[in-house]
């Protein structure tokens, strides 16, 4: 399933930066001060997302890593001067399955981040999200689907 959390929400575009994991961590934990301030998160709200951060990157980055493998091995198979159909038609499931899996905790996620907070924090998150999208470059967009406009419903 897919599991979206903050840090997902909060990733940042590839470059130079992202080479350096101090300077990453620190622009993670100064993103998350500020959408800490601006949501009125309470101190229990601030450690059930930091949880629900921490197992999301976990299990994210288990994915990814799956994910470059079978990319790496169907790049292999289609550069040989033979193809072999069956090896590219596995390999091209196993990614489809793997994306989907990945697209299903994305969606777990925002589920969890929807019952930590209230129904007025969650708008805002979401208005917070689509400020971080609108940012990025084309092609980047490694943020949640798109979140609802107004409040959830029960």
């Amino acid at each position: 399933g897919l599991l979206l959390s903050v840090s997902t929400v909060f990733a940042q575009p590839p470059g130079p930066a992202l080479k350096d994991p101090e300077s990453m961590k620190t622009r993670m934990e100064a993103r998350m001060k500020a959408m800490e301030q601006k949501l009125n998160l309470t101190e229990e709200q601030q450690k059930l997302l930091e949880a629900n951060r921490i197992k999301h990157r976990e299990q994210a980055e288990k994915f990814h890593e799956s994910l470059k493998a079978t990319r790496e091995a169907m790049r292999a198979e289609l550069e040989k001067p033979e193809l072999n159909m069956d090896k590219i038609n596995q390999l091209h499931s196993e990614e489809k399955d793997l994306m989907a899996k990945l697209a299903g905790y994305r969606l777990e996620g925002i589920l969890e981040v929807r019952k930590i907070l209230t129904p007025e924090q969650f708008v805002e998150f979401g208005k917070l999200i689509g400020e971080r999208r609108h940012g990025r470059g084309m092609g980047m967009k490694q943020g949640p689907p798109d979140l609802p406009e107004g409040p959830p419903e029960e």
